[in-house]
């Protein structure tokens, strides 16, 4: 099958590399190896080059001088550049922020959906979250065959659009994680994309103020990169709060940096105001960390509450404080959650991630007439 996959964001993208690009990586690299001929869109940033990686081939679209620019091109270039490929089946991943309207003239289309921004695009932009909020509205009713990471969002895309094929294809971890050995130092774990508003982190900046004074000696630990503005915003939250020697900021670290802080901290804080499906919360449950969430959809079906974490209110950070209060003074507590987390993380595979998602792709190309 020749696939044609459309997706602003890459693993390597240093103003992104999130979830989504996680997922495309792992289940594109494991249907090139059953021969299926697959080309990436992708979008461009610093030193980012074009080549074939782990069988896929992937070309950057759009400008690498800034990341606004970067997205604005990508969205405008790959309508036109799409047309040069011919495929059986055009993935498009979509992006609220950076959308691709295009069409597959030779084939048939998949909608990838890992969340919803709904009025969190205008919560966050102001009236520049028109744009994305509107986009999102308009391919949702557009589409007819969707992919979506979480079930409620499943329930929600079939809610708007009640004519088209949806199902719900959960991700998968990295199954070496499972021989990870686990221990405990004095930190607690944030990983993830920089995004303060999405990802929660002027709640966690808070609600960790609180914890420290109490337990003073407990650190926090922020690793992964974002926007310029977000790291700003990220560090003058810390300043303010005069916790700048309790939190330390460790940007980008390798997956080996990120197994070794997973494995040696005492929990992990998702304080996420959205999310599409939280595979760091399924990375620290294989390596036997329990997860404290928010009760929102994409962490509720990553972390079941007082099984393999807490899930607490979201932008509620007193809430937050006390969950992590709670976990801080009981280590039994603390190993229960994680024991209970790792055997909960072996329902998750990206092998069984890219045999739900090819045998989708087969459905809708089986369809055709000719």
């Amino acid at each position: 099958m020749k696939i044609l996959h459309l997706i602003y964001d890459d693993i390597k993208n240093p103003w992104c590399g999130g979830g989504g690009a996680v997922r495309a990586y792992e289940v594109n690299r494991r249907l090139a190896k059953k021969h299926h001929h697959i080309v990436v869109l992708t979008g461009n940033y610093p030193n980012a080059q074009h080549g074939v990686i782990d069988g896929v081939r992937y070309y950057r679209v759009g400008s690498r001088k800034n990341y606004l620019l970067s997205r604005l091109t990508f969205s405008l270039q790959v309508p036109i550049i799409s047309k040069t490929f011919k495929s059986d089946l055009l993935i498009n991943d979509f992006s609220a922020f950076s959308p691709c309207f295009v069409n597959n003239e030779d084939g048939y289309m998949v909608l990838i959906v890992h969340h919803l921004l709904s009025y969190h695009a205008i919560r966050k932009y102001g009236p520049f979250g028109i744009f994305p909020f509107l986009s999102e509205k308009v391919m949702l009713r557009l589409n007819k065959n969707i992919i979506t990471v979480n079930p409620a969002v499943k329930a929600e895309i079939s809610r708007i659009n009640n004519k088209a094929n949806v199902t719900c294809i959960l991700n998968g971890i990295d199954e070496d994680l499972f021989k990870v050995g686990s221990s405990e130092k004095d930190y607690i774990l944030f990983l993830g994309r920089i995004d303060v508003y999405m990802k929660g982190l002027d709640i966690l900046i808070g609600a960790f103020s609180k914890v420290i004074r109490l337990y003073p000696k407990v650190k926090l630990k922020v690793a992964g990169m974002g926007k310029l503005k977000d790291m700003a915003k990220l560090n003058k939250l810390i300043e303010r709060l005069d916790i700048d020697d309790r939190v330390e900021v460790l940007g980008r670290v390798s997956q080996e940096e990120k197994v070794s802080l997973l494995a040696n901290s005492m929990f992990i804080c998702m304080p996420s105001r959205f999310e599409g499906w939280g595979i760091v919360a399924i990375e620290a449950a294989a390596v036997g960390k329990p997860v404290i969430g928010t009760n929102i959809p994409g962490l509720s079906e990553a972390v079941i509450d007082d099984h393999t974490g807490i899930l607490v209110p979201p932008e509620d950070a007193e809430a937050l404080s006390e969950a992590m209060m709670r976990l801080l003074e009981d280590g039994n507590e603390r190993r229960r959650l994680g024991e209970n987390a790792r055997r909960w993380a072996r329902n998750f595979s990206w092998d069984k991630v890219a045999e739900e998602q090819e045998s989708f792709y087969y459905s809708i190309v089986g369809l055709r007439d000719d």
